[in-house]
């Protein structure tokens, strides 16, 4: 199964929970890093070869050349600030031809040989983002509860046009937002073909983020996200292995 993990604004925690969710799923996961304009994936390894912009512009033609082993994962990085790629994230035509025909070959091959292939997207409307959705079985959009980013979102998922799930991350007062976010639910996600329900809430942790921030840590420790990330894990698996 291949999942993009979107959001439409930047800084929501998606690539952290991306992470996350892989190390968490105990099962056989392949992590990609698709943001091209912010990799953030790229840090963990202490050397990579090849890139997952090698790949798509065949440059390589295996997983395996790219591949960095951590944790039970399988990870492929993004090239940071690479002057070639980037200003063609506008190309419609290249990301409709080669890049679309190297991703295919991609989902075609290793969907059968990982479990879930999670791809963590760059946010906003690129084509990149575009492609690598059109190539997932489903999305899972990380937002944050405010108004103007579940608005922005909803119209985003419009395009999009793919099953999702809806995560809410960095949530401060969980029990003051609960009934905003029920509402924003019915009013704005519900009705949108393709959706597929709520996966989890996830309350801002100080903990956490007070290891993000002061020891750089990768996958926080703190109780309170840990507990709603298992439950996160725990709520997808069962909802996918039912597909």
């Amino acid at each position: 199964m291949i999942v993009s993990v979107v959001s439409y604004r930047g800084g929501s925690g998606k690539s952290l929970f991306s992470l996350n969710l892989a190390k968490m799923l105990d099962r056989k996961v392949l992590l990609v890093d698709a943001d091209f304009l912010a990799p953030s994936l790229h840090f963990i390894p202490d050397k990579v070869e090849y890139y997952w912009n090698d790949y798509l512009s065949g440059k390589v033609t295996r997983v395996e050349d790219m591949v960095y082993k951590m944790s039970g994962i399988d990870l492929v990085c993004t090239q940071p600030n690479d002057t070639k790629i980037i200003p063609q994230l506008m190309d419609k035509n290249l990301w409709s031809t080669t890049y679309s025909d190297n991703l295919s070959r991609f989902a075609s091959k290793y969907d059968a040989v990982y479990d879930y292939i999670i791809l963590d997207n760059q946010s906003g409307t690129f084509y990149s983002t575009l492609l690598h959705c059109f190539f997932s079985d489903l999305l899972i959009v990380v937002v944050r509860p405010d108004k103007r980013d579940v608005v922005s979102t909803a119209e985003y998922l419009k395009l999009l046009k793919k099953p999702f799930y809806v995560v809410w991350n960095h949530m401060i007062s969980p029990d003051k937002m609960g009934k905003y976010i029920d509402s924003w639910l019915e009013m704005y996600y519900r009705n949108i073909p393709g959706f597929r329900g709520e996966l989890g809430r996830i309350p801002f942790d100080e903990e956490s983020a007070f290891q993000v921030w002061s020891q750089q840590s990768l996958f926080p420790q703190g109780e309170v996200y840990l507990q709603a990330m298992e439950d996160i894990v725990r709520r997808f698996v069962g909802l996918t292995s039912e597909r």
